[in-house]
């Protein structure tokens, strides 16, 4: 039985073909950036004290229940066909049980702007697999990107491979994690599950949320009135901001736009996790940290400069 035939896929899809990043989605970019940049030293706080399993499975559900409500309330479709059952289940595993449990314990063993910037190796694969999945072409914008990002990366995590065991397990939980996300995300393309992204999302966090918090229940004990304020405040963050409104937001412009420019425009993240891990923790990025950030800012611009240009072009004509 081929893929197709037993996960009940569309063979018509729409593709969108072309580089340009919606002008209308650049506001929604920009704050998505600076809320999940902060999300990451964030995290590392709260982690510190509230188990991961708890902290992450906590977030996700809750999480749910608050997109379902907002869904409810805004008469937003919340059922979906049951044939669909299957691609929403496998897009949630990737998207959100993989990409949580793997980042998370990667976070564990790293800083947290290291750990940023790893995970958003994400729009590399999301590029590579979607000249396959997706028949997007390999332009030269994305091209440039992704030889941009891709040094970036390589210099960052250069000396871990070598010189540090601790550094190295964390470093390959994120690369891990950053490949689950983008299977989740040329998935979600190839297949979309006929709902609103309110209800899209809503049902992504509670499927791929509820083993995250089953488990937490078997595997880890936590009074969560022993919890500190900062760390109940982290929780907080972690499933208003970054489970809610950041979910939403990035599901929004993943589809609107082509998936390889909607993952590399992603790349201004963990410049702002670095900078706020810097800040919050008090974590000292070194020369490497610094130069894959440059590299990775290029690879961005590499990527916006086609919206920028027909944007450009237009009000010259007006």
């Amino acid at each position: 039985m081929s893929i197709n035939s037993k996960f009940n896929f569309n063979k018509n899809f729409v593709i969108p073909k072309n580089d340009i990043f919606p002008m209308k989605l650049l506001g929604l970019l920009f704050i998505l950036s600076i809320f999940w940049g902060l999300n990451w030293p964030v995290m590392k706080l709260g982690i510190q004290e509230i188990p991961v399993l708890t902290f992450r499975g906590t977030a996700c559900i809750f999480g749910a229940i608050g997109l379902f409500i907002i869904a409810k309330m805004g008469k937003v479709k919340i059922s979906f066909p049951k044939n669909e059952t299957k691609r929403l289940c496998a897009i949630s595993f990737f998207n959100v049980f993989l990409w949580n449990i793997l980042v998370t314990t990667g976070l564990s063993h790293l800083d947290s702007g290291k750990t940023a910037v790893v995970a958003y190796t994400m729009p590399l694969w999301v590029v590579f697999l979607s000249i396959f999945v997706l028949q997007e072409k390999l332009t030269n914008y994305r091209l440039l990107g992704l030889s941009l990002g891709a040094t970036g990366i390589g210099l960052l995590i250069s000396d871990d491979l070598v010189l540090d065991v601790e550094n190295l397990t964390g470093t390959c939980l994120a690369l891990a994690a950053a490949v689950s996300w983008a299977i989740g995300t040329v998935l979600m393309k190839r297949y979309p599950v006929s709902l609103g992204t309110t209800s899209f999302v809503a049902w992504q966090l509670l499927l791929g949320g509820l083993p995250i918090f089953g488990g937490a229940l078997i595997l880890e004990y936590t009074n969560p009135w022993t919890w500190s304020l900062l760390a109940s405040m982290c929780l907080l963050y972690n499933t208003l901001v970054a489970m809610i409104f950041c979910h939403w937001a990035w599901y929004k412009i993943a589809t609107n736009t082509a998936a390889g420019v909607a993952a590399l425009s992603t790349l201004m993240i963990p410049i702002i996790g670095v900078f706020s891990g810097m800040i919050m923790l008090d974590e000292t990025p070194g020369w490497r940290e610094f130069c894959a950030l440059s590299m990775v800012t290029l690879a961005i611009g590499s990527v916006l400069l086609p919206t920028l240009s027909t944007f450009f072009k237009s009000e010259t004509k007006n």
